[in-house]
C-alpha cells in the first residue's frame, strides 16, 4: 500500500462527472493554497446526456482528463474508489493493476453521481444493456449493428428511455423499437410533469419513428430474449436497453456517513455533510434542495448548479469564512426526438411545468445549444451560439436560473 500526502491543506474531489469536474475547475481558477485531487475509475469524462447518440452509432468528442486538469494545477488519479474512512480522513484506491493505495484530505468533494440499479428487477445484470455508461452504449451500438433488423426494447419512460427508442428508431430505421414504461405518459401540474401539449406531441413523435409504446404494466423479471410482464404475459425482444432505476454509490453509507433511504448524503444549505461537515456532496450523491425549488432531482443540470455553490463552500472553510447557501430554480427540460425534432418544456421554479412549449427543428436546436453549453460551463469547449431568444415571460426566471450557475 502506497500513500500520497502533501503540507498543503489536501482537497480531494471523489468522481469526475458533471459536479466533480466543475468543482475541479472553479477550485482551480480560484488557485487556493491547496493541493487538488481529482480521482475517477474512467480516464476521460464521459457525456452521459448524449449516450443515446453513441448508442445510434455517432461520435463524440473525448475528453481526457490528465489532459484538461493538468495545465489547471489539478492532480488526476484514475482508480477505483473501494472505501472512505472519514474519522482517519482516508480514501482507500485501488489502481487498474491490481495494486492499492490510499489518500489522505483535509476537505472532501463526493461527487460519485449515480449509476443503473441492475439488481432492481431480476435478470437486468445479466440480459438488458444498462445504460449508464459510453463503454454500455458503444456495446449496444456493436450488438444493433451485427442485427439490424433486431426488435429493442427500451425500458423506461424518462427522458433517457424516450431520446434513447427514439434516436436508435431514427438513426437505424430497420429496428423494431418498443419503448416499455408501467405509466401512460399523462399531462400533469406536478414536478417533473408535462403539459397536454408535449404529452400530444411526445405521442406524434414515437408514432412518427414506428415506436412501439407500452404502457400499463411493469417487467417483473428478464430472461434471455425474453421480458416478464406483470400481467402474466411475456415480450420478446433481441436486445433490451434499461434505463430505468439510478441509485447513488453505496460508499457513503459503508462509510457511516449519514445518508437518506435513497442513499444519497444528508447535506446542509452550503452542501455539507450533516455528519461530516469537512465533506462537502454535490451532484446525484447529494440530497440537496433549495428554498425555491423544493427537492433537487438527478440530473446534470441539478449537478451542474450545485458544483459552483460546492467549490465556494470548499473556498470559505479553507479561509475560516461562512459558506454559501445553494440556491436552484428549475429552468426547463430538453427532450430531443432524433437529430433535428425535440420538445423544451419550459416550468416554474419547482419544475411543475408550464403551459409553453417548443417543438420541432427550433427544439432540437435549443436542446444541441444546452448540450455545448453543459460542455464550457465546465471549461471543456468554448460556448456556442444562441439558436433563438427565449420566451419573454421566462425571462425573469432565466436570468436568476443561469446566476446559479456562474
Amino acid at each position: 500500500m502506497t500513500a500520497l500526502f502533501s503540507p498543503q491543506r489536501r482537497i480531494v474531489i471523489l468522481g469526475g462527472g458533471y459536479a466533480g469536474l466543475t468543482v475541479a475547475q472553479r477550485l482551480s481558477k480560484q488557485k487556493p493554497d491547496a493541493q487538488i485531487t481529482l480521482i475517477d475509475a474512467k480516464p476521460a469524462f464521459e457525456e452521459r446526456i448524449r449516450l443515446h447518440q453513441i448508442a445510434a452509432g455517432q461520435t463524440l468528442d473525448s475528453f481526457s482528463y490528465s489532459a484538461f486538469l493538468s495545465p489547471l494545477g489539478v492532480d488526476f488519479i484514475q482508480a477505483y474508489i473501494t472505501a472512505i474512512d472519514p474519522d482517519s480522513q482516508n480514501v482507500s484506491l485501488e489502481y487498474a493493476t491490481g495494486t492499492g493505495g490510499n489518500i489522505a484530505y483535509d476537505y472532501l468533494v463526493y461527487a460519485l453521481g449515480s449509476f443503473m440499479n441492475v439488481d432492481q428487477v431480476s435478470g437486468v445484470r445479466e440480459f438488458a444493456h444498462a445504460f449508464d455508461s459510453v463503454e454500455v452504449a458503444k456495446k449496444l451500438y456493436s450488438t444493433l449493428r451485427e442485427s439490424p433488423n433486431a426488435q429493442v426494447l427500451v425500458v423506461g419512460g424518462g427522458l433517457t428511455g424516450i431520446e434513447t427508442a427514439c434516436e436508435l428508431a431514427e438513426c437505424l430505421p430497420d429496428l423494431r423499437v418498443t419503448l416499455a414504461t408501467s405509466e401512460p405518459f399523462r399531462a400533469s401540474r406536478t414536478p417533473g410533469g408535462f403539459s397536454e401539449k408535449t404529452v400530444q406531441y411526445l405521442h406524434e413523435g414515437l408514432e412518427r419513428r414506428k415506436v412501439r409504446l407500452q404502457t400499463g404494466k411493469r417487467i417483473v423479471q428478464l430472461k434471455a430474449g425474453e421480458a416478464m410482464m406483470s400481467d402474466g404475459t411475456q415480450m420478446a425482444f433481441d436486445a433490451c436497453v434499461w434505463t430505468s432505476g439510478f441509485k447513488p454509490s453505496p460508499l457513503a453509507a459503508k462509510a457511516g456517513i449519514r445518508v437518506n433511504d435513497h442513499g444519497q448524503i444528508e447535506v446542509d444549505e452550503s452542501l455539507r455533510s450533516l455528519s461530516h461537515p469537512n465533506i462537502v456532496a454535490v451532484g446525484d450523491a447529494a440530497s440537496a434542495s433549495s428554498e425555491s425549488a423544493g427537492s433537487c432531482r438527478m440530473g446534470s443540470a441539478t449537478a451542474l448548479a450545485m458544483a459552483p455553490t460546492g467549490a465556494k463552500t470548499i473556498l470559505a472553510l479553507l479561509m475560516n469564512k461562512t459558506p454559501p447557501s445553494f440556491r436552484f430554480v428549475y429552468l426547463f427540460r430538453n427532450i430531443c426526438l432524433g437529430r433535428e425534432d425535440g420538445i423544451i418544456q419550459f416550468v416554474d421554479r419547482r419544475d411543475i411545468p408550464r403551459e409553453i412549449v417548443w417543438t420541432g427543428t427550433a427544439a432540437a436546436k435549443w436542446k444541441e445549444f444546452v448540450c455545448q453549453t453543459t460542455l464550457s460551463m465546465i471549461g471543456l469547449t468554448s460556448s456556442g451560439t444562441l439558436p433563438l431568444l427565449p420566451p419573454l415571460r421566462t425571462l425573469p426566471q432565466l436570468m436568476q436560473g443561469m446566476r446559479q450557475y456562474a
